[in-house]
């Protein structure tokens, strides 16, 4: 019998196999809600699986700082967000995007790197927060009656 040693770096491969990543709906509404919209409402349908539409992960740590922090640089939230989302006044705004800063289909990920959606303002070529569809909750005290 022939022993075979695992060395760091290795593993298998399963061609013809798309992994999939599923938002907790149950637990991250609001997440699970923002994903949805954008894989149903945008043009390229990133990260469905209906439409086929993967999204592709990028390994350089440089880049996905680059493109999280075009699409949620610091302040960002501060400066646009609504506070009235917010569950409790300890909590503080902050910013998250899908599709994924480590992924190609980043908001933040320009053509020129190999962006696959980047979000561009009207004559823009940098990615920048201000161009991409955003959305928050509002908790309400009761889910049985429905107010405006």
């Amino acid at each position: 019998m022939r022993h075979h040693q695992r060395r760091a770096g290795t593993g298998c491969v399963f061609v013809n196999h798309a992994p999939t990543y599923i938002f907790n709906a149950k637990a991250f509404p609001q997440a699970a809600a923002h994903g949805w919209l954008i894989q149903k409402a945008t043009p390229k349908h990133p990260g469905s699986m209906a439409d086929r539409k993967p999204l592709y992960y990028v390994g350089d740590s440089a880049q996905n700082s680059r493109s999280r922090n075009r699409v949620c640089p610091t302040g960002w939230a501060a400066a646009n967000g609504d506070a009235s989302a917010l569950v409790d006044a300890a909590d503080a705004l902050n910013c998250d995007e899908f599709a994924f800063a480590s992924s190609c289909n980043s908001g933040g990920m320009s053509s020129a790197e190999g962006g696959l959606n980047p979000a561009l303002l009207p004559g823009g070529t940098t990615p920048t927060g201000a161009a991409c569809i955003g959305t928050y909750a509002k908790k309400h005290a009761a889910w049985s009656t429905c107010s405006p």
